[in-house]
């Protein structure tokens, strides 16, 4: 990630020049951060999660999206393009638009060496804002762990941690489950 800007931009300013442009960049706090290319390994692995959770979303009011759809926070302060999103229910727009939602339940993050620190703490904290989200996934691309945070009623996460090609990740909200060794499919290879 790189900053576009060294002054503050504002969140219209931010959207105009947005929707715009060829390339993606997301807003944190005023700062315009460029989002850089993936390995085959991060573009890989959010296809295979969105193959695995549409046939068990398919038939509900939950549907999968991938990162060009972005979501913003309800203070409007940033804008984010999960790897995956799934949003339950009609879609909630940020303004008339309508190409940035603010009601997603579950956010996936695909983590790479270069920006695990991003990824994992600003964004995580940044997404904690939005009520409507209930679970936070970080996948890890080097190896196979995922990293699963669960909204409590009390407004606290409970964190579960899963490594290795047999564990199964359950996504209560939705009713979801993703073998690791599916979500993982092919990617070693890549």
């Amino acid at each position: 990630m790189n900053s576009l800007a060294d002054g503050y931009v504002s969140p219209e300013d931010y959207l105009a020049r947005e929707r715009l442009a060829e390339t993606k960049s997301e807003y944190f706090d005023g700062q315009v951060l460029a989002m850089s290319g993936g390995t085959p390994q991060h573009a890989l692995i959010p296809a295979n999660i969105g193959a695995l959770l549409w046939p068990q979303l398919r038939k509900g009011n939950c549907r999968v999206y991938n990162s060009d759809l972005r979501v913003a926070t309800p203070n409007g302060r940033r804008f984010l393009y999960p790897d995956l999103t799934v949003v339950c229910g009609s879609l909630a727009f940020h303004d008339h638009h309508r190409d940035t939602v603010t009601n997603p339940k579950v956010v996936f993050e695909v983590l790479s060496k270069s920006i695990i620190g991003y990824d994992c703490e600003p964004k995580f904290l940044a997404y904690q804002a939005i009520p409507s989200l209930q679970e936070y996934v970080s996948v890890h691309q080097h190896e196979p762990l995922i990293e699963h945070y669960v909204r409590n009623n009390n407004e606290t996460w409970t964190y579960r941690k899963l490594e290795g090609l047999e564990a199964v990740l359950q996504l209560p909200t939705i009713v979801c489950s993703l073998p690791l060794g599916e979500v993982y499919l092919s990617v070693f290879q890549a």
